[in-house]
């Protein structure tokens, strides 16, 4: 019975609202894989990435093997982060990963991404 009524629900918010079927999510991590020396990270639900407040992206951290994660920086082009691995190992990538977030990634609707974490794979691998 619940999910008859979550699904009654759900045609009325749609009807309520033009009955529009564009529904709009936060963006959400897809992939990281290396390009040379740059780890590039792409999203879903992202038509347009940005930050919310105009800045430089925050939040951003690498760790190597050990998982000693230290901050990184990260520039948006193309609608995905670019991340410089000056030659270091990146083994695992995250977003946001402390009690109280100041992370400011936000696609075209101004939905945040997600905290997340992610094992990044190796160089050569295909």
């Amino acid at each position: 019975m619940k999910t008859h009524s979550f699904c009654l629900f759900g045609f009325l918010l749609l009807f309520l609202l033009g009955n529009s079927h564009d529904i709009v999510a936060g963006p959400q991590i897809n992939s990281a894989t290396f390009s040379g020396e740059n780890l590039i990270v792409s999203f879903s639900n992202a038509g347009q990435l940005t930050t919310s407040d105009g800045k430089n992206l925050r939040e951003l951290e690498v760790a190597g093997e050990n998982r000693l994660f230290k901050p990184v920086a990260g520039v948006l082009k193309n609608n995905r982060i670019i991340i410089d691995s000056k030659g270091e190992e990146i083994k695992h990538l995250r977003y946001g990963w402390k009690p109280y977030s100041r992370g400011n990634l936000v696609n075209e609707h101004g939905w945040p991404v997600s905290t997340f974490t992610i094992q990044v794979p190796c160089k050569n691998s295909y």
